[in-house]
Parts: C-alpha cells; structure tokens; sequence
C-alpha cells in the first residue's frame, strides 16, 4: 500500500512542461493592511525603545531589554513594507525569478527539484543543494494561478519525502522481522501519538480554561512527559518530537506544547514567588537530563544541518518552559509549610489589558521585602480591596524551598 502511494506521487508530475508568463506579487488585501498597521507597530516599538530614557530614574537593565527589542520590531516591520513594496516571484519560460528587498534569485525551470510549503510561503526546491531556494508568500495574489501551475508541473518535495520516510520504516528490521509486523508497529506509533497528541492538547485547554480540580489537572501535566519518554523509547524512533509537512513519522509536539505552555502560564499566573534563587539548579538540571533522555531517543536530530541545531535549541528552550512549570506548581501545591504572617498597605491598584487582563496591586514593604512592588491577583480579589487598605501576606517556604507568597484581605 505504501509503495503504491509513493508510485502514485512520483509519477504526479506531469512530464510535459506547462509554460507560463506570470508576475506575482503579494495580495492587495494584505498590502493594504501592512502599509496601514505597520506604521503603528514601528512608532509603538519606536517608543517601547525610549521609555527607559523617559523616567527620572534611568533604567540600565530596561533600557538592555527595551532597546534592542524595539530596534528589531522596527527593522522587522520596515522590512516587512519594503518586501511587501518590491517582493514579487516572475515566472518565465525558462526560469523563475524572485525579487526581494536586497537580492534577486534567479532558478532555470530544468533546474528545480520540487517544491514545499509552510504556513508563510512557497519555496522552489533546486536539483543542486549548493544553490539557493526560491519563496513567495502564501499571501500572493491570483494564488490559485500559481498553486494550479506549480502542482502541475512540480512534485511535491514534503509528500515525496515523506512517503520515501514510509518506505524506511518498512525496511528496517529493527521495526520487526517481517513487513507486516514493521506496518503494525508504524500503525501502532500513529494511534498512540494521536492519543497523546489528544490527551496534552485536552490537558493544556483544561488548565487554561477550567483548571478544576487543580491537583488533579497539574499532576497529570507533570507526568505527562513520562508517557511521551516511554513512547519515544518504545518505538525506537518511529515517533518523533518534530513535526513536519506530509512526514512518514508521527510526532508528539502538540501535546507537549500545549501541556507544558499551560502549566508554564498557569505558573505565573498563580503563584507569586519571592526568590528565585533555588529554583536554576533545578530548572536547568531537569531541562539537561531531559533533553539528552529525548536526544539519545529519537534519530531526527543529525546535527548535520543548521536546522537541525535550530530544533534542538527550541526543544531545549521549550523543556526549560515545561520544567519551570512543574518545579513552580510542584513547589507551590504540595507545599506543607507553615505560612509566616506580614501586613502590608495597598499604595496603588491597576489593570493591565490585551490579550490578557491582568489585575495588580502596588504594596508598601513587608517581610523580607524591602521595596515597594507589584502583585498580580485575582479579579474577584481586586474587586473586594481599595488603594490604602491594609492586607496580609502569607509567606510558604516551598516544598523545594522556594519561597513564595499568598495575599489576603485582612
């Protein structure tokens, strides 16, 4: 069945080329509305970049992170209109051409492999690896003209791949003796990342939405990362971590996304910690031990290529995430302590809007506090208190001793 399917793909393609003189450039829906947001977007990051230079007491820690992230939000979106003003893909008898803000990229017809796609754009694929691939975005114009052409002439690099990914798996005897066994066992790996891609995403809208009961709902985020290690470790490299177009290979990365982003959130919108200084070692030995477990697990990460070190670095990024997750809602939920008792006066109330809203509260010093700071809290508890009303405090040392605390009304 599988090698028919490859059959079928291979031979797609028309052997006839269907000629065509076309220039697409990108949509006018589209242009109009990045040429009437984007100065917005540069003026609002513009400004983000100066606020530290604003206030009586500079700020040279904000003024490190503001800076460099409002000049690349206004480089970004500058470029973004330029693209937009020049980009366009010419397509000729013999060749197609892109045309971008700094470079034009020239691919004889003869000369292109395929193509691929990915949310954004299009990209020709060449025969030769040494040369440059060729994109347009997915927001073109007359884009049926395009798609109608390219499908007609081009195979499609994502599904030819993925169907050859098949042909591997099929082949490879440490996947089991016989062909049928290895088709039952990729059969197998489908259903189960299926499930747990089902299962994390579930998890993931139920801690963000409805986190009830809480114990219950965060204890089965943090072992859930048990059940994607044992999937990996079963399957010997038939599931993987990545996802990609059309791939052979079923993948585990919505799950694991949306369970360990949720828990992550759910953390910082829950709890409020007074010291972080227990938590690093922790954090990024967890991460490492991790990571490695998944490395040695899985076969998708060559480090061949740049991507492939991209990936790793993303994957690593997002199990910090994840283990940051776990070790606050860990440390906060199943901590016993006794809570030690302080007394502070509300200065200040605020809310914060967007795609969030946020509830805050500016408070004198109190304990081990020696600043005046914020607190996030509840919309029901913000409702009940008023700017100059005296609150307490209820400091927890941490199951794995790091402190965090609870405010009240007195």
């Amino acid at each position: 069945m599988y090698q028919v399917d490859l059959e079928k793909v291979r031979s797609s393609s028309h052997s006839n080329y269907i000629r065509m003189t076309q220039e697409f450039r990108m949509a006018k829906g589209w242009s109009i509305f990045i040429y009437l947001f984007a100065p917005i977007i540069i003026t609002l990051f513009a400004f983000l970049g100066i606020i530290p230079f604003m206030t009586e007491e500079f700020s040279l820690l904000a003024a490190w992170i503001l800076v460099p992230v409002s000049a690349g939000m206004v480089a970004f979106m500058v470029y973004g209109v330029l693209s937009t003003y020049k980009g366009r893909l010419i397509i000729q008898e013999d060749k197609i051409v892109e045309i971008g803000v700094f470079y034009n990229l020239e691919l004889l017809i003869e000369d292109i492999k395929g193509f691929r796609s990915d949310q954004n754009n299009f990209y020709f694929i060449p025969k030769d690896k040494s040369s440059k691939r060729i994109k347009i975005t997915q927001h073109v114009g007359n884009k049926s003209d395009l798609t109608d052409w390219m499908f007609t002439n081009f195979e499609n690099v994502e599904v030819i791949e993925g169907a050859r990914e098949v042909e591997d798996i099929l082949a490879n005897k440490e996947f089991g003796d016989t062909t049928e066994k290895r088709k039952s066992k990729l059969k197998q790996a489908r259903l189960v990342a299926m499930m747990l891609n089902a299962v994390g995403t579930v998890l993931g809208i139920l801690l963000f939405f409805y986190p009830y009961p809480y114990d219950l709902l965060t204890m089965a985020a943090l072992i859930y990362p048990i059940f994607i290690l044992a999937s990996l470790h079963f399957f010997k490299g038939i599931i993987r971590i990545d996802q990609k177009n059309a791939s052979g290979y079923p993948s585990i990365i919505y799950g694991l996304l949306f369970t360990g982003g949720t828990l992550a959130l759910r953390s910082l919108l829950d709890f409020e910690i007074l010291d972080y200084r227990n938590f690093w070692l922790p954090a990024v030995s967890i991460t490492g031990v991790v990571a490695l477990v998944m490395f040695s697990m899985t076969f998708e990460f060559k480090f061949k290529k740049t991507v492939d070190y991209f990936s790793a670095v993303f994957l690593v990024g997002f199990l910090f995430m994840y283990s940051y997750g776990g070790i606050i809602n860990y440390n906060c939920i199943y901590d016993d302590s006794q809570a030690a008792v302080y007394s502070s006066e509300i200065l200040d109330m605020r809310i914060s809007t967007g795609k969030m809203t946020t509830y805050y509260v500016e408070l004198n010093p109190w304990g081990p506090e020696t600043e005046i700071e914020e607190v996030s809290i509840s919309e029901e508890l913000y409702k009940e208190l008023v700017v100059g009303e005296t609150v307490n405090l209820y400091l927890h040392e941490g199951k794995v001793n790091i402190p965090w605390f609870l405010l009240a009304k007195k």
